[in-house]
Order: structure tokens, then sequence, then C-alpha cells
């Protein structure tokens, strides 16, 4: 039960970033991009073909910059999950359907 409503959390946080950059919203932040930050390896292929496709996506340093800190926690509770192997087939289902449904259309 608690990975299922941490994996509906996770899935929540990144349909709200998606909303954000597609309606114009912005953050302040000081977060630069590195390659750690941006890209990064999870262990899980669907998950990790996510970040790739994020990475890909939020191009515009403005972008980036706002919704950055989210994702960076959004992997990091990824990289803690795909540890626990009762959690990571619940994880990599969650990433598949991240990237089948990932709105292409905010990507500029």
């Amino acid at each position: 039960m608690k990975q299922m409503m941490t994996l509906a959390l996770v899935m929540a946080m990144l349909g709200l970033v998606a909303c954000d950059q597609s309606s114009g919203g912005s953050a302040a932040s000081s977060t630069t991009t590195s390659g750690s930050a941006a890209g990064g390896s999870i262990g899980v292929k669907e998950c990790d073909d996510y970040i790739a496709k994020w990475t890909a996506c939020y191009k515009d340093p403005t972008t980036r910059a706002a919704v950055e800190p989210s994702f960076k926690q959004v992997k990091e509770q990824w990289t803690t999950m795909a540890k626990d192997p009762n959690q990571k087939a619940a994880l990599a289902t969650a990433c598949k359907s991240m990237v089948d449904n990932f709105p292409s259309a905010a990507c500029k």
C-alpha cells in the first residue's frame, strides 16, 4: 500500500510539473544544471527512458531551472525505490506509464 501511495504521489508531482510548464508557469530557482541532475541512471530501464525523454524535452534554461528541483527529488526517490525488490517492479510499471503518457506538447 505504501509503495502504491508513493508511486501515485510521484506521478502526480510529475503531472503538476508538466502542467506548470505547459501553462507558462515558472518558479524562481538558483539550481544549476549538471549532468547528474539532468540525467543519471536509476537502474530501472523504464525510469531511465523517462529521464532521457525528460532531459531531451526540457532544454530551455528558464523552464529547466523551474522544474529541475522537483524532478531531482523524484529521481532520488526512484533510486531508493529501485533498491527494494518489492518496489522495483511497481516502479518499472509506473515509469513505463509515464513514458507512454509523456506530455510531448510541453517540449520546446
